[in-house]
């Protein structure tokens, strides 16, 4: 594969499949896959200009996981596709749909692309049609190198069923929006009811943007029962033992604050991510599955 050839490339779990990696630009790369828990896939890095690297893999974890580079100003130029993991028994939807979004360097005014397009931000995006009462699918990936955005579904009651390539309980986010960081995913299914024209588009405060619109056109199809969860993921416990969990803080912006920690293996770990660095930041932490708390947790 190369990150040119598709927007997702698609594997069974467990299958054993060779994942060939081709340096066609000008730079050493490295390369990632965001959301694979340890010891599923080590970063690769150093690749060097006109080499080929084959990677024998063997996936167990369902999910929407991102391979991109780990350079950001490579990021910020699209070396980035979605890795889709299928489930063994998948959910009852009609259409699935990758939604990647990706920078478009050097543009102005701001721009975004998705699934390799690009969207003007003053356009309203192409309208895709599909019968009444479709149920859709998105697998969706912020691949830009740093923008963060609010995600709006409008004309459509949208379900989140997995959060960064995990399972999650099934709900519908607060007035129909959710925080759209650089690295996250999000699985999402909504019907397309009759009458209505669903949009989906991201603000970042300084611009607006329509990225995807469903048009219903044609015979209604017969009405699917209510959407339901995804399977738990059966490695991870369904609560978590806050009561005797190991507990530190990670600074970020006073001097000196980062440091490592030692965890004990199976052992709850509760870290505190305290920003004082006066700018907005995203984490990431990988190889493994967090939560993030409540405050009253």
């Amino acid at each position: 594969y190369t990150l040119e050839a598709a927007t997702a490339l698609r594997v069974k779990p467990n299958e054993k499949f060779v994942l060939r990696v081709t340096n066609a630009t000008d730079e050493l790369i490295g390369i990632q896959i965001r959301g694979l828990r340890l010891p599923s896939f080590p970063t690769v890095a150093n690749i060097e200009r006109g080499a080929t690297v084959e990677l024998p893999l063997q996936l167990a974890d369902s999910g929407t996981f991102l391979l991109q580079a780990t350079d950001v100003e490579q990021i910020a130029r699209g070396l980035s596709t979605l890795l889709v993991v299928e489930e063994t028994i998948p959910p009852q939807v009609h259409l699935e749909l990758p939604f990647l979004v990706q920078d478009r360097e050097h543009q102005l005014p701001p721009m975004l692309s998705l699934n390799g397009e690009a969207k003007a931000s003053e356009k309203a995006a192409d309208p895709i049609k599909v019968q009444p009462n479709t149920r859709v699918r998105l697998r969706m990936a912020n691949a830009t190198a740093s923008r963060g955005f609010l995600m709006k579904f409008d004309g459509m009651v949208a379900f989140i069923v997995a959060i960064d390539s995990t399972p999650s309980e099934i709900f519908r986010p607060r007035q129909d929006a959710f925080p759209f960081g650089p690295g996250a995913r999000y699985d999402v299914i909504f019907d397309v009811p009759a009458g209505t024209r669903p949009t989906i588009s991201v603000d970042d405060g300084q611009f607006k943007q329509e990225l995807m619109q469903f048009v219903p056109d044609g015979e209604p199809r017969p009405a699917l029962p209510a959407v339901v969860a995804l399977p738990p993921h059966p490695a991870l416990p369904p609560e978590i033992e806050l009561a005797r969990a190991q507990r530190f803080e990670c600074v970020f912006g006073a001097p000196n604050a980062l440091r490592s920690f030692d965890l004990k293996r199976d052992t709850p770990t509760s870290l505190a991510l305290i920003n004082k660095s006066g700018a907005v930041l995203s984490v990431y932490l990988g190889g493994q599955v967090v939560r993030v708390l409540h405050p009253a947790d």
